[in-house]
């Protein structure tokens, strides 16, 4: 019997949607209501079984923090629904849904991670591919700097992958001091300690394919080291690229060979890719564009938010890092004259090194058009509340907080740096400042002041605007990527 649904396909496309409906406190009653689903065995009852099965989980879900749960990894999901209808899905059924084919070979992938945080915006889009592939079966090992086990994210990825590994644990106390301080010194020393080990880690488990994620575009590049050593296949996934961090004269020709010797070289941005070729000095025929995944899974613009005796509030959201974040530009053009008389609130969302450095400026300057928020995981929230982003940052890959603030139909005053041109379009979608710098930022922050009673349909236009640039689930996008290199 042929497919009356391609069963693989609705799910890849409504799993996160079905997750989001279950909480751990009535996960068990919607497993009582998936068996309690009985339809015809054939592909249309399941999809009917499917349909039922949503409006009685919805009806459970009243908590507003949803998590995923369990029982619907895809996998496990696919078995209810056949344990439900009765169904027995034969392999040739659906022959692209990883667990119900045979045609689908289990591989073996590490992700290396060199991001110097305990968890960083970087590590979204690797992390969400191995969960995807260790879900299906695959077998899927990490190994990141600074591995914190009591971060969630980290603990969901020890619950669902093989092995989860600190590479800082297989280092001395010296040479992680020294990665630290110096970094790229290990680009121009012996291999250290913890490189030998990695090396021998990659040498018994024999991947088919390493993913090797940096926060930049060169501080991971040290894994890719073992993998030529051991005759390994991998790809590198670069975060970011900063026009004042050029390698030295003497790492530049290893730089080279480990990035044309990746099967891929992927970037966030075209700009980045294209500084990152003339950091090099060479062309990158292996280099492709992917997006990060963002935190605002919303259809279309969200409402436009009221403003409370006419006061505009502004948002900032990045780590609170002056080098590169550049909020004290900001904080400089705030202190103005003409911006403490105007009807303007900023606040700033994130946490960081130079938080402290950042309150004694904005105490300094007497600024009472300023908060400092802390961190925030609601970004739908802030946006339901405030009516333009501004960031003056100093180098960036694609920022997440400018695709977000988008989606949400709000526009953004923001620096021109990383890929933040390819996505906005000056006076059109949002306001780009040339360059980090007071006099730069005041003059887009002035333009984007001047048309403040257009805000809400430059928003409505970026909200669109940006769906032509980012996919729907980039997770998804880039787990095909890496796939078709492991056919």
């Amino acid at each position: 019997m042929g497919c009356a649904i391609n069963i693989a396909s609705w799910l890849k496309l409504n799993q996160l949607s079905l997750e989001k409906l279950i909480t751990r406190d009535n996960r068990e009653a919607v497993r009582k209501i998936i068996f309690a689903h009985s339809v015809p065995p054939n592909m249309l009852g399941i999809s009917d079984c499917i349909g039922s099965l949503l409006n009685s989980i919805n009806a459970l879900s009243e908590e507003p923090e949803i998590i995923r749960a369990e029982i619907l990894k895809t996998g496990k999901l696919l078995v209810l629904i056949q344990q439900a209808t009765g169904s027995h899905i034969k392999s040739g059924a659906c022959p692209e849904f990883p667990m119900a084919s045979t045609a689908v070979k289990k591989k073996t992938v590490i992700f290396l991670s060199s991001c110097p945080e305990f968890w960083g915006g970087s590590e979204e889009l690797w992390s969400g591919v191995a969960l995807r592939f260790a879900r299906s079966g695959h077998n899927i090992s990490v190994v990141k700097t600074r591995v914190d086990g009591t971060n969630p994210n980290i603990r969901i990825l020890k619950e669902s992958c093989t092995q989860v590994e600190d590479y800082n644990d297989h280092r001395d106390v010296l040479q992680r001091l020294k990665a630290r301080l110096l970094p790229g010194s290990w680009l121009r020393d012996a291999p250290d300690s913890g490189y030998w080990w990695l090396s021998k880690f990659l040498r018994h488990q024999r991947p088919d394919l390493v993913v090797i994620s940096q926060g930049e575009n060169f501080d991971g590049l040290k894994f890719a080291g073992p993998c030529l050593d051991n005759g390994l296949p991998y790809v590198i996934v670069s975060q970011k690229a900063c026009d004042f961090r050029w390698p030295k004269d003497q790492v530049r020709n290893l730089m080279q060979r480990f990035y044309t010797g990746a099967q891929r070289a992927y970037f966030v941005s075209d700009h980045n890719r294209e500084l990152t070729e003339y950091q090099l000095g060479t062309r990158l025929s292996n280099a492709e564009v992917v997006r990060n995944p963002f935190l605002t899974p919303v259809s279309e613009a969200l409402p436009w938010p009221t403003s409370v005796a006419g006061l505009y509030r502004l948002a900032c959201l990045a780590r609170l890092n002056i080098k590169e974040k550049g909020q004290d530009v900001l904080l400089q053009v705030l202190s103005y004259d003409k911006w403490r008389a105007r009807p303007i609130h900023v606040d700033f969302f994130g946490i960081g090194v130079d938080r402290d450095a950042l309150v004694a400026m904005a105490d300094l300057l007497a600024l009472t058009n300023v908060s400092f928020e802390g961190f925030t995981s609601d970004i739908t929230g802030v946006w339901q509340t405030h009516h333009a982003l501004v960031l003056p940052s100093r180098c960036e890959g694609l920022p997440l907080s400018v695709i977000e603030a988008m989606l949400c139909g709000r526009p953004v005053i923001a620096t021109d740096v990383g890929g933040t041109a390819e996505i906005l379009t000056d006076n059109r979608t949002g306001f780009l400042a040339w360059a980090a710098t007071p006099q730069l930022l005041d003059e887009a922050l002035e333009r984007a002041w001047q048309r403040r009673h257009d805000w809400q349909s430059i928003g409505r236009l970026a909200a669109k605007s940006i769906r032509t640039h980012v996919p729907a689930d980039p997770i998804a996008t880039f787990a095909d990527k890496i796939m078709e290199l492991l056919r």
